[in-house]
């Protein structure tokens, strides 16, 4: 790469020279001059074309720097680029423009306008950084799932079974072998998609501000579908498979209150080499446990930390697509984990 660059910045001195020079003395190009500038055009051009082939090459390459094993129940192996990978953010600005533009576009037919037509694709807006810093609660479960772009089908390497054998051995004995199996899985992009009802021209025209909301309730609405699915998707036809339906959903008994059931499900994932990354509830669960004795009683050393939200120093998230199955207690039976 350094070689074509270097190369291409003498031949761009050496064509600057000739033309200087005829400047300079205020003659016109010679024949040759001209000839000799031509073949330096045609070769910077073969030069930049083969920086860009080799750029894409580089570029390829990068995604598999970063393939791993990763963390138990990272769901196999992902390029770590902070290009591709990052949170998603509901109502971006970036997000937000395309719908805006559509929406404020004149020229349509009938004189009405929908703010996004079937074959307008509106790309959501990942953030690399951290998800929740510490003390400042998470906004949606967006802020603690970590997203990625992919193709619209892709694959990737799941691992189903870990069965660690290391042990001392002696210099010279038969080193015990461990078995990691991975499996891989196939799949698909769904389309998660809606559009607003027809809009008269003129009302956009005439009220700056109707663009812009009726775009943030898109945007809004659009989130709360695939949240929606995220967890009560069934795998069926084009819904996801939600948290649901996965196979190998670890389910934690009651205990006490929801606080100690909370506690218990967490020790059980770090039994299994888990650490939690985020807790999901229901609004009126959470309810529950910001109202529970530990904080009536102002008990010190309390789990619940309501400014930061966050409980047993994990950071929780609402949503109302979580069921809240509700029996004997405020969580229900069990916890899903």
């Amino acid at each position: 790469m350094e070689t074509l660059i270097q190369k291409r910045t003498e031949l761009a001195r050496e064509a600057k020279g000739i033309v200087d020079g005829a400047k300079q003395s205020g003659t016109a190009l010679t024949d040759g001059q001209k000839g000799r500038i031509d073949a330096i055009l045609a070769e910077v051009g073969q030069i930049d074309a083969a920086i860009k082939g080799r750029l894409e090459t580089d570029k390829l390459m990068k995604q598999f720097d970063g393939w791993t094993g990763g963390e138990p129940g990272s769901g196999g192996f992902a390029p770590a680029t902070t290009e591709d990978r990052g949170y998603l953010r509901v109502g971006s600005k970036d997000a937000l423009a395309p719908v805006l533009t559509k929406a404020t576009a004149t020229g349509a037919t009938g004189g009405v306008k929908s703010l996004v037509s079937s074959v307008d694709v509106i790309e959501p807006v990942m953030v690399p950084e951290a998800p929740v810093p510490m003390g400042v609660p998470a906004s949606t479960i967006w802020d603690l799932i970590p997203a990625r772009r992919v193709p619209r089908d892709y694959s990737f390497l799941q691992q189903t079974t870990r069965d660690n054998q290391a042990k001392p051995v002696a210099v010279g004995e038969v080193k015990p072998t461990s078995q990691y199996v991975m499996k891989r899985v196939e799949n698909r992009l769904k389309v998660v998609a809606h559009l607003s009802e027809p809009i008269h021209i003129y009302d956009l025209s005439d009220n700056e501000n109707l663009a812009r909301f009726l775009a943030n309730e898109l945007q809004y609405g659009l989130f709360v579908g695939v949240e929606n699915q995220l967890f009560n998707g069934d795998g069926t036809g084009e819904n996801f498979k939600g948290l649901n339906v996965t196979s190998g959903i670890q389910v934690q008994t009651f205990k006490t209150d929801p606080i100690l059931t909370t506690r218990a499900a967490i020790t059980q994932l770090e039994t299994m080499g888990y650490t939690p990354d985020g807790i999901f509830l229901n609004p009126l669960d959470w309810e529950a446990i910001e109202t529970s004795q530990y904080l009536l009683n102002d008990q010190a050393g309390s789990p619940v930390d309501r400014a930061a939200r966050r409980l047993w120093g994990v950071p929780v998230a609402i949503s109302n697509s979580i069921a809240r199955v509700r029996m004997t207690s405020p969580f229900g039976p069990t916890v899903m984990l």
